[in-house]
């Protein structure tokens, strides 16, 4: 291909596209078709989360049996990027978890007995800390993919988001003294949901709020929220984000299902409720979980009740409460008891190199120049201290007070815990066959998963950009048929993948398992493919110590 090829942007409406119509379960789902992939878009598989089953376990799907599987539906509501349905995007606080589904093929209605093998399918969870994001979100377009590899996708959107504590008022006093009175973390929590006028009385509300409470409506939501939601009281059950997770792979039937979203897929492989659902799994980036106790999430919530807009900061994520029963301890601890312990399917796991720099964004300046400081202020005193004390990010005109902030909270928030989780899977033989990679110079990002920059006219530079993102969906597609991201070279010359043959043997190229006796992972940087340690193991020993 021509580096000077430009690609056409394809329109992303297709209320004007062929429709076409299948049976499965006697429902009817109506999607459309292009010349990548059938689509079917926005399906319920649970009951609305509305009325008496607001903040309640998912309840399966009893609506209409005629679906309407054309349009994107709404998001949930949420702060960021879609933000006042920026993006095309409508968002709204009470929705559905609907998948997404993009086939390269219909099976023949009726008997089936004689008809090829279904496809295996990847099974997309979006990042956004189960707070934000969307799996309508373009980004994760389906078409590209599914062409490619000949498997089924599947993406999902979450239903919880900041819905918890949204009513209909634009008066922060209002919003804050309702929402502080009517939390009781032990007892009951009501959710208000309306205009404060009609709003329903706690049986034992928690005590009201004092005059300074924080005046950001972002602070707050996202202090109390997302923990709150995750408590076991017997009041609500928690760990929504988690069981949806769980009854969309249900709703799938586990065919063949790899997962993407950092902690929630290690949540799933932890998970003794979803034993079974799936065949694989892939943690694209953060292959940890921060599964916590619910004394701790407990002490999140009051933490979120103090009077620091920047102590609300501080807790704006979903996090698994191990309630018994979805979770039962911390991930490494799980990881450690070995193949019984945990679902025991191959896994492969990556490393962003710096992803900080997009999770801070401005917090830190690029012109930093106090390095006690800036570490101080993300990591704590203590533990920046070690860090300058240990001589392993020494500043320089090639290293900045900038470049070392970035490179340890990668680690400490992504890297370091990751690299636990592996160890421990390793050491215990977790899972039958265990994979990791990571990119020091070109990522192992969406758009090359997904192929879609086209959607978004991000240029093509040049023909190894096109050629990369054939090596990663050649991969992602054949782990997704058989646990093994390798693809088999007669695979590869039967559909004239010759790029991708190219480069897997060139140098004889393959993706190695990674075990204690030798911990090696793949660094996909094309074309110079090669293989190396976990990265910045020597950091981690200061960072986790």
């Amino acid at each position: 291909m021509p580096a000077s090829l430009t690609l056409l942007k394809p329109s992303n409406d297709f209320s004007s596209a062929p429709r076409t119509s299948v049976t499965s379960s006697n429902f009817t789902f109506t999607g459309t078709r292009d010349r990548l992939t059938f689509r079917f878009t926005g399906i319920p598989y649970t009951a609305p989360p509305t009325g008496k089953l607001r903040f309640q376990n998912s309840q399966a799907y009893n609506g209409s049996s005629d679906i309407d599987a054309t349009p994107f539906q709404p998001a949930c509501l949420q702060f960021g990027d879609f933000a006042g349905n920026a993006k095309e995007i409508e968002l709204k606080a009470i929705v559905q978890p609907l998948p997404h589904v993009y086939t390269p093929y219909l099976p023949p209605a009726g008997n089936t007995t004689n008809a090829p093998a279904l496809k295996p399918v990847l099974f997309w969870i979006h990042g956004g800390a189960n707070t934000g994001g969307t799996g309508a979100d373009a980004t994760f377009d389906g078409g590209s993919l599914v062409s490619r590899s000949d498997v089924v996708v599947v993406t999902i959107n979450c239903s919880s988001c900041i819905p918890s504590l949204t009513m209909a008022t634009a008066d922060p006093d209002i919003f804050f003294q309702t929402a502080l009175t009517y939390l009781d973390v032990r007892n009951r929590l009501c959710i208000p949901l309306a205009p404060v006028q009609s709003l329903p009385l706690c049986p034992d509300p928690a005590r009201s709020p004092s005059s300074d409470h924080p005046r950001s409506v972002e602070s707050l939501i996202r202090g109390l929220a997302p923990t709150v939601l995750s408590l076991n009281d017997g009041v609500m059950d928690g760990n929504y984000a988690l069981k949806e997770n769980i009854a969309a792979l249900r709703w799938v039937q586990g065919v063949f299902a790899v997962s993407a979203g950092g902690s929630s897929v290690v949540n799933l492989l932890v998970s003794p409720k979803a034993s079974g659902l799936f065949a694989g799994a892939i943690s694209q980036v953060r292959g940890f979980s921060a599964i916590q106790s619910l004394e701790a999430a407990e002490n999140s919530v009051e933490l979120g009740r103090g009077r620091s807009a920047q102590r609300h900061e501080q807790v704006g994520l979903w996090i698994t409460v191990q309630d018994g029963e979805c979770a039962v301890r911390g991930a490494v601890a799980q990881a450690a008891k070995g193949a019984n312990a945990v679902n025991s399917v191959p896994f492969f796991s990556g490393f962003m190199p710096e992803e900080a720099q997009s999770l801070l964004g401005t917090a830190v300046s690029p012109n930093a120049t106090d390095v006690n400081g800036t570490l101080s202020g993300l990591v704590g005193s203590t533990l920046a201290n070690s860090i300058l004390q240990s001589g392993l990010w020494p500043i320089s005109d090639d290293f900045s007070v900038y470049n070392a902030t970035i490179n340890v909270y990668t680690d400490q928030l992504l890297t370091c815990a990751g690299e636990n989780f592996i160890t421990a899977a390793a050491s215990s033989d977790a899972f039958p066959s265990m994979r990791s990679l990571t990119n020091a110079a070109i990522p192992v990002d969406l758009y090359e998963v997904f192929g879609t920059y086209h959607l978004f006219d991000q240029p093509i530079r040049e023909a190894a950009d096109v050629q990369y993102t054939h090596l990663v969906q050649d991969m992602w597609g054949a782990f997704t048929r058989s646990g093994n991201p390798n693809p088999a070279s007669e695979y590869l010359k039967v559909r004239s993948y010759d790029s991708t043959a190219a480069v897997l043997g060139a140098g004889g190229f393959a993706w190695p398992e990674y075990t204690p006796e030798q911990p090696k992972l793949a660094s996909l940087d094309y074309p110079s493919l090669s293989k190396g340690p976990l990265p910045d193991l020597e950091g981690c020993k200061v960072i986790l110590s």
